[in-house]
């Protein structure tokens, strides 16, 4: 099918599913195919968010919702209705802007970082679940199959061993989850053990990247307080070894209790990968050298692009400038090297006596706005810094950022 128009057919057919069971009671699972790569919108929706293509998606991923909500409501099913929204992991951030974002939390899909495993999940039923309930605590997808049963009085049979808990008491804010521990696995490899707000962390080698899994460094082991610190940035482990030790024998009790695993079940079809072809041919183009010149205030300055990653514009020279810059930021930064105007080559002496620190803060932005860079960084040496510091104070907008050195 074409799939500019999935999110439309979904909804549509989830919609006249709602009309057709609207006399009987109904489990509608919704699984949207978007945001995955690849992705696309509709064109009501083509342009219509400040986030580019993934954007897009999800604001017609909202309308979505509200469609489906505004035909329960119609139908006077709302409050006989409990509406579940939640994702099955973090975004595939190797996809760059098209993988979506984990905000502070660290790394994303492919691994046991939390950024990886923890999603939002809403919950909504009319008149019964309390509005504004925040629950903080852990909640695994495998709960909402027990949950789900006992709302709807199913009895599952005594001998099934079940993965997931019930939290009815979690959705009308009358009691916490039981239990609260979890085990994270990568495929059979068990990675990490969490403890109500503590996760200890295996040590890791590492991984180089590929087109899709991006890379991370290794790291040794890892004790996180997860409720003072859900970016995983500030690694305990140093001054807290017997607690890290405890979770390590708890994790491995739990593991035995599981008794013998089944192999990973990996199913693969084919698919659409336009997604990784147009992601080869942006990292291509961004690796490749190219040069120009744009007019500012009457003069001519030349600039050369290099490198990937994070847009930087380096002010300075066109020339000297490449030559200083290592490796190693061409592999994380696409730098834009842009003459100033005392290099331009129309430009002669005596004109420095108009030049200040206002007048190249105001040339930067010129610049900034002729090259067509929403978010630069300002980088360079020595007096850049000040330049830098300037910019930020005259061009205080939030999406422009500024880094010295």
């Amino acid at each position: 099918m074409d799939q500019r128009y999935i999110t439309r057919t979904y909804t549509r057919e989830a919609i006249q599913f709602i009309e057709k069971h609207k006399d009987d009671p109904f489990f509608l699972y919704l699984a949207h195919n978007m945001p995955h790569v690849p992705i696309y919108a509709s064109e009501d929706f083509l342009g219509v968010s400040k986030r580019g293509l993934y954007g897009d998606v999800v604001q017609e991923l909202d309308w979505s919702v509200g469609q489906i909500l505004n035909k329960l409501e119609s139908l006077n099913l709302l409050e006989n209705t409990l509406i579940i929204f939640s994702s099955d992991n973090g975004p595939w951030l190797v996809m760059e802007e098209l993988g979506g974002s984990a905000g502070i939390l660290r790394e994303g899909k492919n691994y046991t970082f939390e950024g990886g495993m923890r999603v939002p999940t809403v919950a909504m039923w009319k008149g019964t679940i309390p509005a504004g309930t925040v629950y903080e605590g852990l909640a695994p997808q495998m709960d909402w199959f027990p949950t789900l049963a006992v709302l709807t009085g199913i009895r599952l049979p005594t001998d099934l061993e079940l993965d997931g808990t019930d939290l009815t008491k979690v959705l009308f804010n009358t009691g916490d989850r039981e239990g609260g521990s979890y085990l994270f696995f990568d495929g059979n490899d068990l990675q990490c053990y969490r403890k109500n707000d503590w996760k200890i962390k295996k040590p890791f080698e590492g991984y180089p990247g590929s087109p899709w899994k991006q890379a991370v460094a290794p790291h040794d082991t890892l004790l996180i307080n997860l409720r003072e610190d859900p970016g995983e940035r500030n690694n305990l482990y140093a001054t807290k070894k017997e607690l890290a030790e405890n979770l390590f024998r708890e994790m491995e009790m739990e593991l035995q209790a599981m008794g013998k695993l089944p192999p990973s079940l990996v199913v693969r079809t084919e698919a659409d990968n336009s997604h990784l072809r147009a992601l080869e041919m942006k990292r291509d183009e961004m690796e490749s050298s190219r040069s120009g010149y744009i007019e500012v205030d009457g003069s001519r300055l030349d600039y050369i692009v290099e490198g990937r990653g994070k847009t930087c514009l380096v002010i300075g020279s066109s020339v000297y400038y490449p030559k200083t810059f290592s490796k190693n930021l061409r592999e994380h930064l696409r730098m834009y090297f842009v003459d100033m105007k005392w290099f331009a080559r129309d430009y002669t002496p005596e004109k420095l006596d108009s030049v200040t620190i206002q007048t190249i803060v105001e040339d930067v932005e010129e610049i900034r706005q002729k090259l067509g860079l929403d978010q630069p960084m300002i980088l360079g040496h020595s007096i850049h810094g000040t330049i830098a510091m300037e910019y930020v104070k005259k061009y205080k907008q939030e999406q422009k950022r500024s880094l010295q050195s």
